[in-house]
């Protein structure tokens, strides 16, 4: 019971945080406009440069607040993975390219002699 509770709570949870990204989205495309239109009325003559300074900083704010709700959707959808029983990184440990641009990266070599270990250290 708590595993299937607990499922669908992850669930839930992934569909709100999408609506809610998606209603973040609207927002910052919303103040985009707002911001853009500013500058039109303030490159015109009609509109003072604090009208500019406010819409780019509401912009800037629901910028912040939209990467901050994706980060959270992302989380959520991990949570999903964690109830159901995850094993994805099983699967992608294997599909994973190798980390690029290792300098001095240690490697260990096993022993021809159990007695004796060696390391090398190479430059990628």
């Amino acid at each position: 019971m708590n595993a299937f509770r607990e499922t669908n709570d992850a669930l839930i949870g992934a569909q709100k945080k999408f609506e809610e990204a998606q209603a973040q989205a609207r927002r910052v495309r919303a103040l985009r406009d707002y911001a853009r239109l500013a500058r039109l009325r303030f490159d015109n003559g009609t509109a003072s440069y604090i009208e500019v300074l406010y819409a780019e900083n509401e912009l800037f704010g629901a910028e912040l607040v939209a990467v901050s709700t994706l980060a959270d959707r992302y989380a959520q959808l991990i949570n999903v993975y964690k109830a159901m029983g995850g094993g994805w990184v099983d699967l992608s440990d294997p599909l994973a390219a190798p980390p690029k641009g290792k300098e001095n990266e240690a490697r260990v070599t096993p022993p021809a002699d159990p007695g004796q270990w060696s390391f090398t250290w190479s430059s990628s």
